[in-house]
This record gives structure tokens, C-alpha cells and sequence, in this order.
């Protein structure tokens, strides 16, 4: 599926200075991401200080009776982009939640090379990986030529998302909600809907377009 939205990096531009709030888009350095094995083994206290002992969930009766529960993961740490739109990432301290309570959702941005071979790298410069996200390279925010994988989309504390590295411009965030949105629904934005009400047609970029506003 290629990008209905016809940008390119050469086209328009990709990155946009930092803004004084996190945002939608944001590329952030040391944000671990991974996945949970199977089986699932839960890690409990055992014996002093800083000693613990894993066990299969499938031996312990009281696995999350509780309520959490550490588990192991296998994780890596770089690169990542924030996908909740600005609303969502607002919306807590909107709410008056304590930081602590405070979330975004994150999938790792990960270096073409060496992990894609090249046939793959260029359907990706092409739009036509749909779980994958480009994001060109910049030398000088020391960002590689990557790609976004939508498929390993992860939930953290914002308080770890303070070391951003770059923001999206409106074109760019644009062309990421489109690529969401894909990737979700298995279909392609149309050019323009109708509004029922009025009969105007409206070009659907332009739902896309956020103001940043977090409204």
C-alpha cells in the first residue's frame, strides 16, 4: 500500500523544532521496547536485597490475584516515536492526574541497516510497507535513515520521554496519522468526504492536519 498522502522528504519537510510540551511525533532517545516471551515467567522476591527468582505463570496459583505483577521481557532501548495523538497525552494532566500517572504510546525507531534488507528499505522509502513508518535520516540530530514499526507499539510513563531528540512537522505528523490509520484499518484514506450537512466537500488531509492544540 503506498502513502496516500504523496509526501516525500524531498517534497516537504520532515522534522520541526521541539515545542515545550511532548507531542505527537516526537523522536525520543534510551526508551526501552520489547516483547513478552512465551512462556510468561513472573519474577518474585526471594532470599536478600536485590535477589529474585523467576517462575512459569503456569506454576504459581496466586499469578496476578493480587494485581501486578513483574514479569520478564526482552527489551531493547533507542530510538522511539510518540503515536498517541496530543489530546490523549494532554488529557491526564488535564484530568489533574498525579505524573506518575501520565502515559504515552511509543514503537520503536529502528535503522534501516542493518536490520531490512535494501529491496525492503526502498518499499519502505515507497510507502508500500504498511506496518512500517519512514522516518529520513538527519545527520545532525544524529537520526539514521529508519523506520517506525507500528506492529510493536508500546505503553510507557511520559516521565521517561525527556530526552526528545526532534518533532514532526504538520506534514509530517499528517502523513503518520494517515499511516495509523492504514495500518489499523487496512484501508486507504479517500481524497475528500461530504459533509452531510452542508454538502461542502472536504479534503481529508486535512482531518488529519492537527493544530497542536491538544483540544
Amino acid at each position: 500500500m503506498g502513502s496516500s498522502s504523496g509526501l516525500s522528504p524531498e517534497q516537504t519537510p520532515f522534522y520541526a523544532p521541539l515545542t515545550g510540551r511532548l507531542c505527537q511525533g516526537d523522536i525520543v532517545r534510551s526508551v526501552p521496547w520489547g516483547l513478552i516471551p512465551m512462556p510468561v515467567e513472573i519474577c518474585r522476591k526471594q532470599g536478600g536485597p536485590h535477589q529474585a527468582k523467576t517462575h512459569p505463570v503456569g506454576e504459581l496459583q496466586s499469578a496476578f490475584k493480587k494485581g501486578q505483577e513483574l514479569i520478564l521481557a526482552q527489551a531493547e532501548s533507542g530510538l522511539a516515536m510518540v503515536l498517541w495523538p496530543d489530546c490523549q497525552l494532554d488529557k491526564f494532566q488535564n484530568q489533574g492526574r498525579p505524573e506518575d500517572r501520565w502515559f504515552a504510546g511509543v514503537a520503536p525507531v529502528v535503522p534501516m541497516e542493518p536490520r531490512l534488507p535494501p529491496p525492503v528499505r526502498q518499499q519502505v522509502r515507497d510507502g508500500l510497507r504498511r506496518m512500517y513508518s519512514l522516518v529520513p535520516a538527519n545527520e545532525p540530530l544524529g537520526i539514521p535513515e529508519s523506520y517506525v514499526d507500528l506492529r510493536l507499539i508500546w505503553s510507557v510513563k511520559q516521565a521517561m520521554l525527556t530526552d526528545r531528540v526532534a518533532a514532526l512537522s504538520v506534514h509530517a505528523q499528517a502523513a503518520l496519522m494517515e499511516r495509523l490509520f492504514a495500518f489499523f484499518t487496512y484501508q486507504r484514506p479517500k481524497p475528500s468526504a461530504q459533509c452531510p450537512e452542508c454538502g461542502a466537500m472536504i479534503a481529508v488531509s486535512l482531518l488529519f492536519e492537527g493544530d497542536s492544540s491538544g483540544d
